[in-house]
């Protein structure tokens, strides 16, 4: 791909530039959920740490974007992309060996209790969800069935075994990079299939996956 067309893809579409096709894959079916107003209260991210915090962020941008596309340039989406928007709280263990405490979940709690700074919504990102001591738990199982407000409440896990099953069961499982060490098709092939759902659906998010996978061919 050009450097010229490749800067212009990342300036306008930012994070989701740098997005594996699953990963956008699984943001458009929240986009889409979001747009038809069936967005759950509570989604279980299943994957690496570092992959399911990136996308827990690319997430709450979606949601607290003013036109709910994660635009990249609206005021929330710009905080978002810093990681310094106030209706949105990151909570998780402070060291390795620590443990998610129910003073924590009271933090929580009382976040989703108050009214938005901006917008409408608040998010909520738990980080190694599978870490919360069984107090903190069922401290926190009223707020995950019937959070308070417009929340949403993020759950991150590389370990979902670990989580008790009423956590589990009040939450929205969301899984993907399920396709790691897998050939990948051939770049050219893949722009085809990707650019065909683009113009069909007016896609971004394809488009940007797209120019994605062919840097990385042309890095190989």
């Amino acid at each position: 791909m050009h450097p010229n067309i490749a800067t212009l893809l990342q300036r306008k579409y930012g994070r989701w530039f740098r997005m594996s096709a699953d990963r956008a894959s699984l943001l458009e079916r929240l986009k889409s959920a979001l747009e038809s107003n069936r967005l759950a209260h509570a989604y279980l991210l299943v994957a690496s740490s570092e992959s399911s915090l990136d996308v827990a962020h690319s997430i709450a941008s979606l949601i607290l974007c003013e036109t709910q596309s994660a635009c990249g340039e609206c005021r929330a989406c710009r905080l978002c992309s810093t990681r310094s928007h106030p209706d949105v709280l990151v909570v998780g263990p402070t060291g390795r060996s620590a443990a998610l405490t129910v003073s924590q979940i009271r933090e929580v709690i009382d976040f989703v209790g108050k009214k938005p700074y901006l917008g409408t919504a608040k998010i909520v990102i738990l980080v190694e969800a599978d870490r919360m001591t069984r107090e903190a738990a069922n401290a926190f199982l009223k707020t995950l069935e019937e959070p308070a407000g417009n929340s949403t409440l993020l759950l991150l896990t590389e370990r979902p075994q670990a989580l008790p099953e009423t956590v589990i069961s009040r939450s929205q499982v969301l899984r993907w990079d399920q396709g790691r060490g897998k050939p990948a098709a051939r770049p050219d092939a893949r722009l085809q299939e990707l650019l065909v759902s683009a113009a069909r659906s007016q896609d971004s998010l394809l488009i940007a996956c797209a120019a994605e996978e062919l840097l990385q061919a042309a890095r190989l």
